[in-house]
C-alpha cells in the first residue's frame, strides 16, 4: 500500500483526493484551480462507452476523471515521465494507458485520424511554437462529432490576436510562447473545424493576475463553420492543400468515423462565472478547498 508518506515525499502537478484519506497536495492554491473552467464543463459530458485521450496528462486527473465516469479506454500522454502518475494510476486502480515520453506531433501517427471520441488538451496551448496547428491535431484526431476540451492561459479583449510571451511577458514562463485572447482561440477553434459549444474562465488570486484559465468545450464538425468570408475561402484552400498548414489537409477528415456524444448543451452554456475560492464540481478526485478565515483583532 502507498502510504501518505510516499505520496508527501514527491512533487504533485495536480491536487488528487484518492477517496480514502490519502491526499497528493499538488502545486496549486487552490489545487487544481487553473483546470476548473474544464471541470465545469466536463460535468455535462457523458463519457460512458467512449474513448478519451488526454495529451499533456501530468498527474493524470482528467483522464482518471473520464474514466470514473464511465469511459471505456482512457490513453494519457506526456512529454515526460512522471512517477506520480503511476503512483496515482496504482492507488485508484486505473487501467488508463500511460504514453510518457509522446509529444502532440507524435500522436496522428501514432493513433490516425478519427481514433477519439474525446480529446482533452489542458495546459498545452500556450507551450506550442504553432498553436494553431496544434489545435488541429487535436481536432484531426476526433472522430465527427467528437468533443473537443481545451484549456490554456488566455486574456481578455476583443481582438483576435496572440501575444509573443517572450517579448512582452503576459505570464513569467520562459516555456509559454504565445498568449491567446479568448476570441483568438474560439476563431482558431472555429478554423479547425470546431463548433464551439460553450467556454468557462477563471482568475486565480481574486483577480488580481492579469491573465485567465480559460476552457472551451466544441463539436468536430464537418464541413466546417466559417465566421467570415476570408476564413471560409482559406478553409476551401486548406482541404487538399497540405503545405498550407504543415502538412495537414481538412479534406482527410470528410471520411472520420462519426459519433453522436451526449453532452447537455444547455447547461454548458449556463456555466456561471468561476470564483476559485468558492469553486465545488462533481466530480471525483478534487481536494476540498480550503476557506480563508479572518479574525478581527481584539
Amino acid at each position: 500500500m502507498i502510504a501518505q508518506s510516499d505520496i508527501d515525499a514527491h512533487s504533485w502537478f495536480h491536487g488528487i483526493d484518492f477517496g480514502d484519506g490519502r491526499v497528493a497536495k499538488g502545486r496549486l492554491s487552490p489545487p487544481n484551480w487553473s483546470l476548473f473552467g474544464a471541470f465545469a464543463l466536463m460535468e455535462y459530458v457523458d463519457f460512458k462507452n467512449t474513448r478519451i485521450l488526454d495529451i499533456g496528462t501530468m498527474d493524470g486527473i482528467v483522464g482518471f476523471m473520464a474514466e470514473r465516469g464511465g469511459a471505456r479506454e482512457v490513453i494519457c500522454t506526456d512529454l515526460y515521465e512522471r512517477k506520480t502518475f503511476g503512483m496515482a494510476k496504482d492507488i485508484i486502480g486505473s487501467k488508463a494507458e500511460y504514453l510518457p515520453r509522446t509529444g502532440i506531433a507524435d500522436l496522428l501517427a501514432r493513433f490516425g485520424t478519427g481514433s477519439f471520441d474525446v480529446v482533452v488538451m489542458g495546459g498545452l496551448l500556450y507551450h506550442l511554437v504553432s498553436p494553431l496547428v496544434g489545435i488541429m491535431i487535436g481536432r484531426s484526431l476526433l472522430k465527427n462529432g467528437g468533443i473537443l476540451i481545451l484549456e490554456t492561459v488566455a486574456t481578455e479583449g476583443e481582438a483576435s490576436t496572440l501575444a509573443f510571451n517572450p517579448a512582452d511577458p503576459i505570464i513569467d514562463e520562459y516555456t509559454t510562447f504565445f498568449v491567446p485572447t479568448v476570441r483568438a482561440v474560439k476563431d482558431m477553434m472555429t478554423f479547425s473545424l470546431l463548433d464551439v459549444l460553450g467556454h468557462a474562465s477563471v482568475r486565480a488570486n481574486s483577480g488580481t493576475r492579469p491573465h485567465l484559465r480559460s476552457s472551451f468545450i466544441a463539436r468536430a464538425v464537418y464541413p466546417g463553420i466559417a465566421t467570415s468570408d476570408l476564413m471560409g475561402r482559406t478553409q476551401e484552400r486548406a482541404k487538399d492543400d497540405n503545405k498550407m498548414l504543415e502538412g495537414h489537409k481538412l479534406s482527410e477528415l470528410a471520411n472520420s468515423a462519426i459519433v453522436n456524444m451526449s453532452i447537455d448543451l444547455d447547461a454548458i452554456r449556463a456555466v456561471p462565472p468561476i470564483v476559485e475560492r468558492s469553486f465545488k464540481t462533481k466530480l471525483p478526485f478534487q481536494p476540498t478547498i480550503a476557506r480563508k478565515i479572518s479574525v478581527a483583532a481584539s
